[in-house]
């Protein structure tokens, strides 16, 4: 698999280049760039396989960078170590990324999730929906995928998560349930917002779509669409703050 690194650090090429070395198989190296214009260059001379692209650069970001790529072909992993709101977006659109200082383990995932991914045909589609999301004032938008589908998630219809081992369900207003093979608590981190709410250990709730709380032994949020949703007892007290805000 043939490797693009865009990042204008000279320290952080160095050890990323060293890490897919110690840590990933398969994996070539056929170019370095550090800004928008030479990482551009570069994509059409060696033609990657995967970018491994940072955000902020002197003469761009990688966004702009990204507007003058082909739509297919290749998988993108961001790299990036500040920017919340553009780091939402990435995670919203359901792009592989990773934080800095790169942890060797999380490195060696998003390289297999690249790998893959890589003759799906759903990137266009998920680079869409980020640029959607980056232009509105809120991301509208949740995007998932399975081994079949992909599911864009209205943030509005989204009722809460349930998350059992390795799984997260999604449980909409209108719409069948989505299972997704990853954890609640990626989506704990995707869900930085102040209607989502992480109840229980097993479940993130959007607190605008809570009916009532349902006291007893144990409480429970019902749901519009009538479930109930357990409250774990550590977390009573700022549930009911903030449902009574």
């Amino acid at each position: 698999m043939k490797v693009l690194i865009v990042d204008d650090e000279p320290d952080a090429l160095d050890n990323l280049e060293i890490m897919l070395s110690d840590w990933t198989e398969g994996i070539e190296v056929v170019g370095r760039a550090q800004g928008v214009a030479t990482g551009v260059k570069k994509f059409r001379e060696t033609q990657p396989d995967i970018i491994f692209l940072d955000i902020e650069m002197p003469d761009g970001n990688g966004f702009e960078l990204l507007a003058q790529l082909p739509t297919a072909g290749f998988h993108v992993i961001f790299v990036t170590s500040h920017d919340r709101y553009m780091l939402r977006a990435l995670r919203l659109a359901a792009i592989d990324f990773l934080l800095k200082p790169i942890n060797p383990v999380e490195l060696q995932s998003a390289v297999q999730r690249a790998q893959q991914k890589l003759n799906e045909k759903d990137e266009h589609t998920k680079r869409q929906v980020l640029q959607e999301n980056l232009n509105a004032d809120e991301p509208s938008r949740l995007v998932v995928s399975d081994k079949n589908n992909i599911y864009l998630i209205e943030i509005s219809d989204l009722l809460y998560c349930k998350g059992e081992g390795n799984y997260t369900t999604f449980y909409l207003r209108e719409e069948s349930p989505v299972v997704i093979s990853k954890t609640l608590k990626t989506y704990e981190k995707l869900l930085l917002d102040e209607h989502f709410f992480r109840v229980h250990n097993s479940y993130i709730v959007n607190l605008k779509a809570v009916k009532r709380i349902e006291k007893g032994t144990s409480d429970r949020l019902v749901m519009r669409n009538g479930d109930k949703v357990p409250i774990a007892t550590r977390r009573k007290s700022e549930v009911i703050q903030l449902l009574t805000q």
